[in-house]
């Protein structure tokens, strides 16, 4: 994902993110500006409309760890993309999903 506030420190003009869910387990990984975020714990669909899905995420571990939160995730089939909490769409990779 590119991201316009990192466009005058020279090497760090992305952000790279990756969100993986797995069987009611997500990891959540970030770079910037050399630092490392990791998030993970568990996940659970609190609701299923159509292509939109609120999950909550709870038991959460890692840098910056936060008590539960919920995310709102649209995933659109035609394309092959998932959009968090209206974010940049996420292209699904073999192991999980990351920002395009």
């Amino acid at each position: 994902m590119r991201s316009e506030h990192l466009d005058s420190v020279s090497g760090e003009t992305y952000l790279e993110v990756e969100w993986t869910f797995s069987n009611g387990a997500f990891e959540h990984r970030a770079c910037c500006f050399n630092v490392d975020q990791h998030l993970s714990g568990r996940y659970r669909i609190l609701d299923n409309k159509d292509d939109i899905l609120t999950i909550e995420l709870f038991n959460i571990r890692g840098s910056g760890s936060i008590g539960p939160a919920e995310l709102r995730l649209i995933i659109n089939g035609d394309e092959d993309t998932l959009v968090i909490q209206g974010g940049q769409p996420y292209t699904r990779l073999l192991s999980g999903v990351t920002s395009r």
